[in-house]
């Protein structure tokens, strides 16, 4: 008994310390893990005495620019493997985790090699979406974790890779309740493979009070990834209408204008440019944004069919292409005109989202 009080438990540590590093250190006090050594037992053992360490991302990665010098970045990595050392469970609440993926890496395995218990280390990434990086590099610091593990660990042929390390990503919560007045909070959780098909029905084997685990029905780092694109590819839909009905009509506006206004080709004077010029251009936008859709279908048709189905189509058909492809050349050169206004607008319109604070997929 005396032996079991000064056991310290298992040791998970937390790297970050802004409101929600704070709010996950908390809870986490009180988590509970599977014991892996009575794994057999019904029901599974828990271990509730665990040793929660909690640091400050910034400070643990302050040296880690390519200006330092190489004694600096040893440094800060000799630092890194005492924290990782012993660790079941290490959380991540910081910024870069792309960035910082080879150093964690490193001392991973170095503090592998000193370790004395704990031979599964799950690693928990809960920057969704990173907020150090912009919306395009946010998708893939799990992803990029995961696999410089893999390589790292590919000489580690006696073992497997079950044995080495877990990579989580868990998505669905900006904030925890740690009164526990608002309940339990559902988070999605991927991860323990990068394929689905080793990803199985698996769950981290550690239980924070007020968190519960939701496993989507595909649950690897790959499925996060791209169920975070088809998220935002969602969202991006809307933009892009917009942006593209706002390309063809500054297109269309300028032709009425050059047409029709007395400064350039016509004889109407401005004071018909409010009700006359620009009630063209929106007529002429509607039906551009209303055939757009069946027009760039029928040309993505007809090119499949030239391309993989020729040889099989019947003369009729052939014919038919044929005419269609005549009948529209004009439109698809005047539709290059916005299209490529459109794609102007859009590189815009993104580059200048990176400078704001606040996502547009919030």
């Amino acid at each position: 008994d005396r032996k079991a009080s000064k056991d310290p438990g298992p040791k998970i540590l937390i790297i970050g310390t802004g409101e929600f590093g704070n709010a996950l250190a908390q809870s986490t006090q009180f988590a509970s893990i599977a014991d892996k050594k009575n794994a057999a037992s019904s029901p599974p053992a828990n271990i509730t005495n665990a040793t929660v360490v909690h640091v400050s991302a910034k400070d643990l990665f302050l040296n880690q620019t390519e200006d330092d010098m190489v004694d600096l970045l040893n440094q800060t990595e000799d630092e890194m493997v005492d924290l990782f050392t012993n660790c079941c469970c290490i959380m991540y609440c910081g910024k870069r985790l792309t960035q910082h993926s080879q150093t964690i890496t490193s001392a991973m395995i170095k503090a592998r090699s000193l370790s004395t218990s704990a031979p599964l280390v799950n690693f928990i990434d809960w920057s969704n979406p990173d907020p150090g990086v912009d919306d395009n590099e946010d998708l893939k610091g799990a992803v990029t974790l995961a696999c410089c593990l893999e390589e790292a660990y590919a000489d580690y042929s006696h073992l497997t890779k079950s044995q080495h390390w877990k990579v989580w990503k868990a998505t669905g919560v900006s904030n925890l309740d740690v009164a526990g007045h608002m309940g339990q909070v559902t988070v999605t959780i991927y991860g323990g493979s990068l394929c689905s098909s080793l990803s199985g029905s698996e769950i981290p084997g550690i239980q924070i009070p007020g968190i519960v685990w939701k496993l989507p029905q595909q649950s690897s780092l790959l499925d996060e990834v791209y169920d975070r694109l088809i998220t935002r590819s969602e969202v991006d839909r809307w933009y892009d209408a917009s942006l593209l009905s706002l390309a063809i009509f500054l297109f269309t506006f300028g032709y009425a204008f050059t047409r029709y206004s007395e400064y350039v080709n016509g004889n109407y004077p401005n004071t018909m440019v409010p009700m006359y010029l620009m009630n063209k251009a929106v007529a002429w936008t509607s039906l551009w944004m209303i055939i757009v859709c069946p027009f760039a279908g029928n040309i993505l048709t007809m090119g499949a069919v030239i391309k993989d189905k020729w040889a099989a189509t019947t003369i009729m058909d052939k014919l038919l292409v044929l005419v269609f492809a005549v009948l529209t050349v004009v439109p698809v050169f005047l539709f290059f005109i916005p299209w490529g206004l459109w794609c102007v607008l859009r590189h815009l319109f993104f580059m200048g989202h990176q400078y704001n604070s606040k996502s547009i997929y919030k």
